[in-house]
């Protein structure tokens, strides 16, 4: 059980550096790349606002298709970021944003199914850890941005996200997502129509 603990704190703090790298220092990194304040505003405004669509998408999609769990989605979701990643477009810096956000509620989930199926995984633990990264990586982050230049940031990013991508893969597989499937199966659009403030 330590050894799962231990996979998921690394994972909580891998994805968290890997979000400060995309998230963290947008604006220097699209500004460096040429982007004027508007268009880096239009960038990170149109990734939040698609995660707000795509977040339930993705998560209605676990209950959906069998043989999909929490874990496959996320190995899946990584590899279309890093495509994204390697293409860096503006339009696709919008995709990874969206993306990336999207992935904030697996990280609670597969705690959740760990769970269930009686392994215990301290939350808070991970998700401490995680934050500490996040704020110990926006330090060092910073500093290297200010020897070298922001290109530093897609190194951050890679690194955090190969490492994150290969602890997710030697995680053990939880099968209790797929088990109320039919109770479970909410689309976007019903969510939508059912909190009409939302």
């Amino acid at each position: 059980m330590k050894s799962l603990q231990s996979k998921y704190n690394i994972l909580h703090i891998l994805y968290w550096i890997s979000y400060l790298s995309i998230y963290g220092y947008i604006a220097i990194f699209l500004q460096y790349k040429g982007l004027s304040n508007t268009e880096i505003g239009i960038v990170s405004g149109a990734g939040a606002l698609l995660s707000i669509f795509i977040s339930p998408f993705i998560s209605s999609l676990v209950t959906r298709i069998q043989g999909l769990n929490i874990k496959k989605t996320m190995l899946i979701l990584y590899i279309l970021m890093f495509i994204a990643f390697l293409l860096l477009t503006y339009i696709l810096y919008i995709f990874l944003l969206c993306v990336m956000v999207s992935n904030v509620p697996f990280l609670s989930m597969i705690c959740m199914d760990y769970l269930k199926e009686g392994r215990y995984l301290n939350f808070g633990v991970a998700r401490g850890l995680g934050s500490i990264a996040y704020a110990s990586g926006a330090v060092i982050v910073s500093q290297f941005i200010t020897w070298i230049n922001p290109t530093v940031i897609i190194y951050v990013y890679l690194i955090s996200s190969c490492l994150l991508f290969w602890i997710l893969l030697s995680m053990p597989d939880s099968q209790t997502n797929n088990d109320n499937q039919e109770e479970n199966k909410t689309s976007a659009f019903t969510i939508m129509k059912e909190y009409k403030v939302f």
